[in-house]
């Protein structure tokens, strides 16, 4: 049986008022150093990232991962995956601290997930309570860990409770969020759309995204794939608007190898060139810059030069060796990155 592993890592975590705290995070990986060097390390930096625990061996996500999350649930803070850096959490993993003792301990956990009863959250609801509240998260991760910890709590909640206890922690205004609805579903007619949305979301593998992707755009109209593309997260259109479908089918729908394609395509095009030419004179190795400031800075560069991509604080990787780092703005601490030199 092929080899899989479970994980626990200790990485610092922003909370709303830009207190500087440590979570657990414990998780399931078939490959644990790609999951660590392309996820947490790229992210967080390397020297952030703390590896608590690795255990090795024939893991499940669905008996495995899923009865140690039961087991530990009353310490998790959000997203079903992140804990309280607390006493109670460390000790458990440092009593059952190899793949044997886990592994005995996961068989003596009784899982009955027809016990466990979440309610449906509304994506639509979800990206206007951060496009709204949280309006100024630019991060892309930031938002991704913004919209878990919302659903995470939401899913507790029936819809009409749901919307109380935004009122009262958000004062959530309900009659402009229907507002927000009725605008989206006038963009988005064809309720297929709607529904093919809420299935991509609900997709937890990245493979198995890009081949409902490719899948789907068979199927479908341009102009509704062009909607599709738009509501879900940028880096997807960016695969299947600059890769092609072709070649990320050949590609086996494996992330790395898309990622790879994609930067070859955009770095042989002429408009890059120009583009390669403007980020140099405006971003300079050796300086810092909150992901807020490139954001914007590309998002004019773009522009300017017509060149069809969502800017991302992130791009600036793909030229640049970078390290991600916090820095002061308006006497808060917000997300950065530290240019150290050209690719």
């Amino acid at each position: 049986m092929k080899e899989t592993y479970l994980y626990v890592l200790l990485l610092p975590h922003m909370d709303e008022e830009y207190n500087l705290s440590y979570k657990i995070k414990f998780g399931y990986a078939e490959n644990f150093k790609n999951r660590m060097k392309a996820g947490y390390e790229a992210y967080y930096g390397k020297e952030a990232c703390k590896v608590l625990h690795v255990y090795k061996g024939d893991f499940t996500q669905d008996r495995d991962e899923f009865a140690i999350k039961q087991y530990l649930k009353d310490y998790c803070l959000f997203g079903n995956e992140w804990f309280k850096c607390c006493p109670e959490v460390l000790g458990f993993f440092n009593t059952y601290n190899t793949s044997e003792k886990l592994k005995q301990k996961i068989l003596e956990i009784p899982i009955k997930k027809s016990e466990i009863s979440f309610h449906k959250v509304s994506y639509m609801l979800l990206d206007y309570m951060v496009q709204t509240y949280h309006k100024d998260i630019q991060d892309v991760v930031e938002i991704q860990n913004k919209r878990q910890e919302l659903e995470f709590t939401l899913r507790e909640y029936t819809e009409n409770n749901q919307y109380n206890y935004l009122k009262e922690k958000y004062k959530f205004d309900i009659e402009d969020f229907t507002t927000y609805q009725k605008k989206r579903l006038e963009t988005n007619q064809d309720d297929q759309i709607k529904q093919k949305v809420e299935e991509f979301n609900g997709i937890r593998n990245v493979k198995d995204k890009l081949k409902f992707l490719v899948e789907y755009s068979k199927i479908t109209t341009k102009e509704n794939l062009e909607n599709f593309l738009e509501l879900v997260p940028g880096k997807y259109k960016d695969y299947y608007t600059i890769v092609g479908p072709e070649i990320i089918t050949a590609c086996s729908y494996a992330e790395s190898e898309i990622k790879k394609r994609w930067m070859e395509t955009v770095s042989n095009s002429e408009i890059k060139d120009n583009v390669i030419s403007k980020i140099y004179y405006t971003f300079k190795v050796g300086e810092k810059y909150t992901n807020k400031s490139i954001k914007e800075k590309l998002s004019i560069l773009y522009k300017d030069l017509e060149y069809k991509k969502t800017a991302k604080a992130t791009d600036l990787e793909i030229y640049y060796i970078v390290k991600a780092i916090k820095l002061q703005e308006d006497g808060k601490w917000v997300n950065g990155l530290e240019l150290i030199g050209k690719r």
